[in-house]
């Protein structure tokens, strides 16, 4: 899974990571302003923008840590990660063309 910047949610170990499940919202007014911050919060201070319309909430466990991120949806996309649930996955991050395992 790839993510465009660092988020101050994401654990430091981020080895042996699963997806626990993937929720469906219709859109980000149905979450909660505290969720919203904790997600989108970036190590640099600034809140990643959401798109509107419908996303999905992928729930994530790595080394014992819960942690989300919210996607935006379509019907490949929430077939893609939903087959993904219980399986590991690599957590990569890629900001100003390099990339941080």
């Amino acid at each position: 899974m790839r993510f465009s910047h660092n988020y101050v949610k994401t654990p430091i170990n981020t080895e042996d990571t699963r997806i626990l499940e993937v929720f469906i919202v219709f859109n980000k007014d149905e979450l909660s302003k505290e969720f919203l911050e904790y997600d989108t919060k970036t190590i640099s201070g600034i809140n990643y923008k959401l798109p509107s319309g419908k996303l999905m909430v992928i729930l994530l466990i790595s080394k014992n840590i819960l942690w989300t991120t919210i996607r935006s949806w379509n019907p490949e996309k929430e077939k893609y990660y939903k087959s993904l649930r219980g399986k590991e996955i690599p957590i990569q991050v890629i900001t100003d063309n390099y990339i941080n395992k």
